[in-house]
């Protein structure tokens, strides 16, 4: 069966409903409003893994839950929805966050913003590190470029320790990694994952001399840090749907294929029918894009199957009031993988210390991350893993009055070396295919910003080439 399209224009096909899939549709729409556009999802929720439920009393967030404000794309289509008065600030907090050596929980150095170091004066301050360790950090403006012959490439952990030293490694970047991208810096390109020191090194000839030359003042104009929504990160995919009442939105259609014809476009399949558009935006995982390009560009397949992914999952528990501790005001803490007894454990975020109006007067909310390939238990499993992490680090013994189980699988890009290499390939493979456009965290990130600015591009790429094709 033929899916009929009313549109007096070629339209446009948007597979994936992710914030990637979602913001491609919407400025599709916004920027052609002639064109008719389909988003098709597989699933009958949108959003991609931003998912907000409130239950209990308690607000969860069953994927993230804020998005760096400083970041390009969030806070300006924030701003284009109206959602500006829906927008909320971390909560202040004496101490932010915490990372776990030798089962004590340590400060984090202030000004750490990712993988970049802010400043030099808490490094050289904190405990966390031996004062061998904060000595060789403090000697990383001294640490000469990287000059090694025939290779473009280098792990972050290879940069890391050739900058930092292996204790700073292994005992503050390390857990901030896994709890960005859930990976493992032996094998994860600094190129992919963290540009940005790349650049500073490549410029100033340190990372820390390039921060202090580049240090601006913070923006008075509004908020820097992270933010997120009064009632939850799913506020923006609901918001994003109200937006483009002219978009149809196909729900619980897996598509199957998609073939290019010669003469009016594309052809999409999904289970049962078949339908046509002018052009495509596949704004679904890599792993998910390979197959359904397979059988007329196998080598971009190929390109895409190589893209690995990494599965994590976190735990929600609610809990009433806990007693007054120091130890918990602040946003949670980070388990390195050095760490004897972490396990699975990346993290616990204390998310009603984090934010306001996550759990009732009387409650208490909190999330611990669960990773390094063992996520693939029973809920059972998870919740007693969980359950033995916040008891043993935490103190916390009393049953929850709920206990929330979010399995994230295969949803974490990991940019492996190779990467510059395989992104080259992918872009060049892409672009000799007229009409296609990909999106969404495998190219551009895993952060909201990220997938808003790869759904921007790819509804710039499709409207270049209808209007190319309109002028023919």
């Amino acid at each position: 069966m033929r899916e009929p399209h009313s549109a007096a224009a070629p339209g446009v096909i948007v597979v994936g409903a992710g914030i990637a899939g979602l913001t491609a549709a919407y400025r599709l729409a916004r920027l052609r409003p002639d064109i008719g556009v389909r988003v098709i999802e597989a699933g009958h929720h949108l959003g991609g893994w931003i998912r907000s439920e409130r239950r209990d009393g308690f607000l969860l967030e069953h994927g993230p839950d804020t998005f760096l404000a400083r970041k390009p794309g969030g806070m300006a289509l924030c701003h284009e929805l109206g959602l500006d008065e829906c927008l909320i600030p971390t909560l202040p907090q004496p101490q932010k966050a915490f990372i776990v050596r030798g089962g004590t929980l340590h400060p984090l150095p202030e000004g750490m913003s990712g993988l970049v170091p802010g400043r030099l004066g808490p490094l050289l301050a904190s405990r966390l590190l031996s004062v061998r360790g904060r000595l060789r950090v403090g000697a990383e403006p001294f640490v000469p470029r990287w000059n090694a012959p025939g290779m473009d490439e280098e792990t972050v952990a290879g940069f890391i320790r050739r900058r930092f030293g292996d204790e700073a490694y292994r005992w503050l970047f390390e857990p901030l990694l896994c709890g960005i991208v859930a990976g493992d810096g032996e094998v994860l390109s600094v190129a992919g994952v963290a540009p940005r020191l790349l650049e500073l090194e490549s410029r100033y000839g340190s990372v820390l001399r390039g921060v202090r030359r580049t240090r601006t003042a913070p923006d008075a104009g509004g908020p820097t840090g992270f933010v997120s929504f009064r009632d939850g990160m799913g506020t923006l995919p609901a918001t994003l749907e109200a937006a483009m009442p002219g978009v149809q939105v196909m729900r619980g259609r897996r598509v199957t294929a998609i073939r290019p014809l010669s003469d009016t476009g594309w052809e999409v399949a999904m289970e049962g029918s078949t339908s046509e558009a002018a052009a495509v935006v596949l704004a679904v995982p890599a792993w998910v894009a390979a197959p359904l390009v397979e059988a007329w560009q196998p080598s971009l397949s190929r390109a895409l199957a190589g893209i690995d992914f990494a599965s994590t999952a976190t735990v929600s528990f609610g809990f009433s009031r806990l007693p007054a501790d120091p130890a918990l005001r602040g946003y949670g803490y980070l388990v390195p993988t050095a760490e004897p007894d972490g396990g699975p454990v990346l993290a616990c975020s204390w998310s009603s210390s984090k934010l306001p109006g996550r759990a009732p007067a009387d409650g208490f909310l909190l999330r611990v991350f669960l990773g390094r390939g063992e996520t693939s238990g029973t809920d059972a499993d998870l919740v007693s893993i969980a359950r033995a992490e916040v008891g043993d680090r935490l103190g916390i013994d009393r049953e929850p009055l709920l206990s929330v189980v979010s399995r994230h699988e295969r949803a974490m890009p990991q940019f492996t070396l190779g990467y510059r290499e395989r992104r080259e390939t992918i872009d060049r493979l892409a672009a000799m295919v007229p009409g296609l456009a990909l999106a969404g965290a495998s190219y551009d990130g895993i952060g909201l910003p990220d997938g808003i600015r790869s759904g921007e591009g790819a509804a710039r790429i499709v409207v270049e080439y209808l209007d190319l094709r309109r002028a023919a």
